[in-house]
């Protein structure tokens, strides 16, 4: 009985890790052709698709619009944060708030224990 039980759970546990490696299998070969790396080798076709839209005049790239963005930016930005530094002040905020909410939680929590 013992025997039988034991070889339907082996069987089981076989099918199920055939079936997840099928699934990440398809999974893999599904994604292969992402890059998720800007400026990784590509396949030619999409290579000649970018040149003939750059050569067109197509509108710029994301890159090509923020590229100066962080220097306007720190230029903006340069004359409030040489006034005042507010880093700090958040740091104790979030500290002390994180430590409110986990006490509350815990004895949120308390009041659900049942009592004797």
């Amino acid at each position: 009985m013992a025997m039988t039980m034991s070889s339907q759970r082996c069987r089981s546990r076989c099918l199920a890790s055939v079936l997840l490696y099928g699934l990440i299998l398809c999974a893999v070969q599904n994604f292969a052709g992402l890059n998720f790396v800007p400026g990784a080798a590509r396949s030619p076709s999409k290579v000649a698709e970018k040149a003939s839209a750059t050569a067109m005049g197509a509108e710029k790239t994301l890159f090509e619009k923020t590229k100066n963005l962080n220097k306007e930016l720190q230029e903006k930005n340069g004359e409030n944060v040489r006034l005042v530094d507010t880093d700090e002040l958040w740091a104790v905020f979030y500290t002390v708030a994180g430590v409110i909410a986990t006490y509350g939680f815990v004895q949120f929590i308390e009041t659900l224990r049942p009592r004797d």
